[in-house]
């Protein structure tokens, strides 16, 4: 198959017989672009969806000349130009360079949403149904640019992506989308635009090449007198490459089509004679093969990373388009030698085109995902090409410019023949018998068709006969007097159809012919008949427009509905037919659970009574560890089992949420986690690191990126941002952290030591079972430093999880408004939360962001103030630090107990193993909740803070012993590192020195339990030597643990030696009374480092009293024993008194 397969119809053809079609008429409108008048915050949406460089363009006024000779050269077989020099085309790094768009990303495929109408989806994308401007699914562009050119001062968010969305799909439909009827541009485009942010993802550069391949090869036909596309890239490439009437550079700046941007000169139809003679004598040394290098200094980095794909061998994806790019017959364009290039793939047959275009995309997009794989690559530069071009001047078309003289002979004949025209049409023939009127046209027609057939060919002919039969139209039109119709007029007003005898009066009257009068009045007849059809079609065309409006408008007002009675929406009119198909899907389960029961009752020797409920919460094995990686097993959550662990919210046990509330939580959800997403993908300038490793946000571009009105009703001096991020590795799978994250009760056991309380106040969607996907609570959380010294946070968050992908889950929580919830902090959390990407070495990546504005109601101690004004308090270190020790203490508690060197050989087997730790979680959720300042415990503030900053709070033993427990609490500042600090705590040895229960007398560790990859997390059993042999059955429970933000706890609690035995055998140790006290121990915060903040709480039995009698003889005993043990720290450690 020769190479110029399509020659018979291409222009080339005509043109070399002498059939001239003339200046082709270029489609592309820029010049009302002028009138879009863009925002600033329209002009960052533009910038999002990818055009932020393009629109700077404008309009460049079009040289209609030159872009048909450029079309004359165009070979759509092979996407190429063919000049006398080689081949060459528009690659995708020119396209890069000229426009300003992308030419790497998504391919460009518009599809609406099945059984979409178009007026729908510019309802939902535009906010306005285009009234009688809508054909099909297209829509005029001057509703466009009337109904949006200009956004409304004070618009909404919602508004002003309107007006962008409008500006979008005109820009594109105007110029690299722009078809042959310019006038209406395709509403599928807005689907392209409905996100912005996805927008900006597409490869626009691609999509407007290959638009622009298939408009010029369409051109090149020699049918064809129009062309579309983006004619501003054809010819400002012919100017940075031939130098044929190239203007003077205007500017210096990118995109580089603005160098070229400016007034040009006037220019006529015989321009195309000269530009077609330039093109013949085209030279190499006249071609810049390589015009950009002088310009790379202004691309911007992201456009210069994707020149090389200028040499991909690939097809190109558009709009309902699919061209092939080739390089690699163009090769001299990047400086290297050209070769005879291979064959290309034969076009499809046009008339199957649609047939086709659904395979042609689907092996396109395979194509351009190898993209990179297909960069074509030659050796050296410039060289000897003697061989390509002997080749090439064998397969291409000879010069198209014909000699001077003759064309000048053709334009004579052209004048003559059209003035012969003129003179033709200025006969007065109406005075004429009706034969010699007829006789006399058709002799100036057959002379007229003479004269063309002699000197223009039949094409010209073809166009003369046109002519002629538009003159003949208009003659006929005029053939009548204006007296003669207004006779006819008046007689057809009082009769339409006049009888035989009528007409011929009306002939003899008049002068015509009584056919004439049969004929004029059958037209008339019709004219009207159409006249009234059409007036009829308007009037029920408004009529529906109205009725659909109405319809959409019932259509909103339904869904958004709302029972005045009961607060819900109304019941849906095929809510019977769903009860009706519930009630048979559920015969049907039930008959099914009888046939598994009864199978199930002849393995087990009896019959199944009771099933349980099929809706209870899962259990997780802990034997289900498979390959991925422990599951923790939530019984060992003493949640359940004690009141201490989770303190007890204010229940809403009938709460009832709306339709609309529940539709208005969802919203916030979905927003919230979008915002999420953004901030845990993106790093700068977002994010920026401080301290060399902190990831902190930066406030005014996250401003920028999420506009928001103030939650706290306007700018306070007092009103504080923290945010930061953090991530890490645990040693737990995905779906079992994502369950304990979305339970309230086993999210505060997995945190004892920053939730302070927590509660589910409404589960919106409970989500897919099995992997929480779509799940939304209604959550009240409240958050602490274990100090006396700090308030806590509280918050009402809608917590929401959604499965990005498999193994991969995102949680968020936000704020919400929520009028039953009263907080004191006035807090208010911006979208928080993690992602979590489970790993195929059963552990799971966990990111964390934390973003909060606070309202410091109270001044922050000075003590804490560092570690809370850096966010190291509340911050996303903190939560990542302390899920990675708390996942490793429940694995390790997994793990059988058969090492004798952490047992000591005490502990007897695994169930006393998992006793002492449940024992012990239950002694550390304890102990952190009598140390804080939580409002939603069951304590009695007894005395606030003294003047040694000692806080006594006191509250009614339940499952300790019976009595009034009084818990005392202070924090103190100590210059030492926190980890020689609890090294110094946690040691067995050095505890009589602090200790003043110990009285002086050594302590021995008689059972160890690791709990964790740090040799300092352990829970021991400590006995000690003291001389009194009552105490000899009292023995010491401690843990100890750090965390790799340096926050640490050592808690102990006093047991006797029964009860302890009773828990080593591995009985319920629910009921086993404990007295926690201990030390929290927490960087200080400060930039000079090394120092430690430390909060040591103590609670002591006050039997048969009540708290208001409480007398002064407890209240000093439990502060002596505090300033006692911390003054003891203080000396061993040479530290100051005043520290």
């Amino acid at each position: 198959m020769p190479v110029l397969y399509e020659q018979d119809k291409h222009v080339s053809s005509a043109i070399l017989t002498g059939q001239e079609r003339g200046v082709l008429r270029c489609q592309e409108r820029t010049s009302l672009l002028h009138h879009w008048k863009l925002t600033k915050e329209q002009i960052e949406l533009v910038e999002k969806a990818g055009f932020g460089w393009f629109r700077l363009i404008g309009s460049i006024s079009l040289n209609n000349s030159l872009i048909s000779a450029l079309v004359e050269r165009w070979r759509r077989e092979t996407n190429t130009f063919h000049f006398p020099c080689g081949e060459m085309t528009i690659t995708l790094d020119e396209v890069s360079l000229i426009l300003g768009l992308a030419v790497d990303g998504k391919p460009v495929v518009g599809v609406k949403e099945k059984d979409e109408d178009p007026s729908q989806v510019c309802l939902r994308l535009l906010g306005k149904l285009p009234k009688g401007e809508l054909s099909g699914n297209r829509v005029t562009a001057k509703w466009l640019k009337e109904s949006f050119a200009e956004c409304p001062k004070g618009a909404t968010m919602k508004e002003i992506e309107y007006h962008t969305r409008a500006y979008l799909i005109y820009i594109v439909g105007s110029t690299i989308f722009a078809t042959t009827d310019p006038s209406k541009i395709s509403v599928d485009y807005l689907i392209l635009f409905e996100n912005f942010e996805k927008a900006g993802e597409y490869a626009w550069g691609a999509a407007a090449l290959a638009f622009l391949y298939r408009q010029i090869g369409n051109a090149s036909q020699r049918s064809q007198s129009i062309i579309g596309g983006c004619l501003t890239l054809l010819q400002c490439w012919s100017y940075f490459h031939l130098n044929i009437d190239r203007p003077k550079r205007t500017t210096r700046q990118f995109p580089l089509a603005l160098l070229w941007k400016g007034r040009q000169q006037s220019r006529s139809k015989n321009d195309l004679f000269k530009y077609r003679k330039a093109l013949d004598d085209l030279d190499p040394s006249n071609v810049s093969w390589c015009p950009f290098e002088g310009d790379l200094d202004i691309v911007p980095q992201s456009f210069k990373d994707n020149l090389l794909l200028g040499r991909s061998r690939t097809k190109l994806i558009g709009p309902k388009v699919v061209e092939w790019h080739f390089p690699d017959r163009c090769m001299k364009q990047f400086g290297l030698c050209q070769v005879i290039p291979g064959e290309v793939p034969p076009r499809k047959n046009e008339k199957n085109h649609d047939e086709d275009l659904l395979e042609d995309m689907n092996t396109a997009d395979e194509e351009w995902m190898r993209r990179r794989e297909n960069i074509v690559e030659n050796e050296g530069g410039i060289g000897d090409e003697s061989e390509y071009m002997q080749w090439f001047n064998s397969i291409t078309v000879p010069k198209l410019h014909r000699d001077t003289s003759l064309e000048a002979d053709i334009m004579n004949v052209q004048a003559a023949i059209l003035q012969f025209d003129e003179v033709a049409s200025t006969l007065s023939l109406e005075d004429l018998h009706p034969e010699e009127r007829e006789a006399i046209e058709e002799a100036v027609m057959s002379m007229s068709n003479a004269l063309r057939m002699e000197f223009l060919g039949d094409s010209q002919n073809h166009d003369s006969s046109e002519t002629e039969k538009k003159n003949k139209k208009k003659k006929r039109f005029h053939r009548h007097t204006p007296h003669q119709i207004q006779r006819l007029e008046s007689t057809f007003n009082e009769c339409q159809h006049p009888d035989e005898k009528q007409r011929n009066q009306l002939s003899r009257e008049l002068g015509l012919a009584p056919r004439q009068i049969k004929f004029w009045f059958q037209n008339r007849r019709t004219q009207k008949k159409a006249q009234h059809e059409r007036a009829d079609n308007c009037a029920l065309k408004e009529e529906n427009d109205k009725i659909r409006c109405e319809n959409i408008a019932i259509r909103e007002a339904i869904k958004h509905a709302i029972c005045p009675n009961c607060g819900d929406s109304p019941v849906n009119e095929d809510s019977y037919f769903d009860e009706q198909k519930l009630r048979i899907e559920n015969a049907q389960l039930r008959d099914e659970l009888e046939r598994v029961s009864s199978i199930a009752a002849k393995f087990i020797g009896r019959p199944i009574s009771h099933l349980p409920p099929l809706l209870n919460p899962m259990h997780v094995s802990p034997l289900e560890l498979f390959h991925t990686g422990p599951s923790l097993d939530f019984d060992l959550l003493p949640g359940s089992c004690s009141s201490m662990a989770v303190p007890s919210l204010p229940s809403q046990p009938n709460l009832v949420l709306s339709e609309m509330d529940k539709s208005l939580m969802t919203n916030i959800a979905v927003t919230a986690m979008e915002e999420l997403l953004r901030l845990l993908q993106t790093n700068e300038p977002l994010w920026f690191k401080t301290d060399g490793c902190r990831d902190v946000l930066n406030i005014e571009s996250y401003e920028n990126t999420f506009p928001r009105s103030s939650s706290s009703g306007g700018k306070k001096n007092n009103l504080r941002m923290e945010a930061s991020r953090s991530s890490g590795v645990v040693f737990t799978n995905a779906i079992t952290l994502v369950d304990m994250l979305m339970d309230s009760v086993k999210s505060a056991e997995l945190f004892p030591s920053i939730v302070a309380s927590s509660k589910t106040l409404a589960v919106i969607s409970s989500g897919l079972r099995g992997n929480h996907g779509d799940a939304l609570h209604l959550m009240i959380e409240e958050l602490q430093v274990l100090s006396p010294l700090v308030a806590t946070r509280e918050f009402c968050v809608l917590r929401y999880c959604q499965q990005m992908e498999h193994g991969t889950w995102a949680i968020v929580n936000v704020s919400y408004e929520f009028p039953q919830f009263t907080s004191q902090s006035r807090s208010y959390r911006f979208p928080s939360g993690c992602l979590i990407q489970d790993m195929s070495n059963g552990y799971s990546k966990v990111t964390w962001v934390e973003h909060g504005e606070f309202e410091e109601q109270e001044l922050i101690h000075e003590m804490f103030k560092d570690l809370v004004h850096k966010g190291l308090a509340f911050g996303a270190e903190r939560w990542i630090a302390t899920l990675q020790r708390m996942c490793e203490r429940f694995t390790n508690l997994l793990e059988p107990a058969t090492s004798s060197l952490d047992l000591g050989g005490v502990i007897p087997s695994s169930e006393g193993k998992k006793s002492i730790m449940r024992l012990a979680h239950r002694m550390v959720n304890n102990f952190c909740l009598s140390v804080g300042t939580s409002n939603n415990t069951r304590s009695t503030v007894v005395s606030g803070l003294d003047e040694f900053g000692i806080r006594v709070t006191s509250h009614k033993s339940r499952h300790e012993p019976n009595g009034m427990v009084l818990c005392a609490a202070t924090s103190f500042w100590l210059p030492i590192s926190p980890q020689n600090v609890f090294n110094f705590l946690k040691d067995e040895r050095t505890r009589p020195q602090w200790d003043v229960l110990s009285n002086g007398n050594s302590v021995q560790e008689v059972a160890h339990i690791t709990n964790g990859s740090n040799p300092g997390n352990c829970i021991s059993v400590l006995r000690g030597f003291n001389a009194s042999s009552s105490q000899n059955n009292m023995l010491i429970l401690q843990e100890s643990c750090i965390d790799s933000s340096s926050a640490a706890l050592v808690i102990y609690t006093p047991v006797d030696l029964p009860a302890l035995n009773m828990a080593m055998s591995g009985q319920d140790t629910s009921y086993i009374p404990i007295l926690p006290s201990g030390f929290s121990i927490s960087p200080d915060g400060s930039s000079k480092g090394g120092g430690s903040l430390i909060t040591v709480g103590f609670q002591i039995m006050v039997s048969g009293l009540q708290p208001a009698k409480l007398n002064m003889e407890s209240m000093e005993t439990v502060n002596n024993l505090i300033n006692t043990t911390v003054h003891q720290i203080k000396t061993t450690l040479n530290c100051p008194s005043t520290a």
